[in-house]
């Protein structure tokens, strides 16, 4: 059976102690990253520890809902029978603006996959997937 919604088709992420924060944050349609409460450096995807100064105290910041496309591909073949309504589609890194690196993976909506370009400015849009689970997805800006 093919999947129509995107709790079908695609697999949901897995909120750990890392990660729940961001996933609260998005749910609410809040776009954060981890901000070490030491020495200010942001980063994505949530771990630990800062890969800057080793410190474990975390803050979390808000950051801008929009970027560009840092990178992209754009899948044509389906990886499962729940995927072959929905190809072809992309998956998109999108790099934050007011950051230096923060990059997420997503992808690019309200666009033929086609029509993605490397630089295209974009901004944030929310799926509430499920009552618990809410993802950022980006378009054209």
């Amino acid at each position: 059976m093919r999947g129509t919604t995107r709790e079908e088709i695609f697999p949901l992420p897995e909120k750990g102690i890392d990660t729940a924060p961001f996933w609260e944050a998005c749910n609410r349609h809040e776009l954060v990253v981890q901000q070490c409460a030491d020495c200010g450096a942001l980063r994505h995807p949530p771990t630990p520890v800062c890969p800057d100064c080793r410190s474990y105290e975390v803050d979390w910041a808000d950051v801008p809902g929009t970027g560009e496309i840092y990178t992209y591909t754009t899948t044509h073949y389906a990886a499962s029978p729940a995927h072959e309504d929905h190809t072809p589609y992309n998956v998109s890194t999108v790099l934050l603006d007011g950051t230096e690196d923060i990059r997420l993976i997503t992808q690019v909506v309200d666009i033929d996959p086609e029509s993605v370009e490397i630089g295209m400015p974009v901004e944030v849009v929310w799926e509430d997937v499920n009552e618990d689970t809410t993802v950022p997805l980006f378009r054209p800006s």
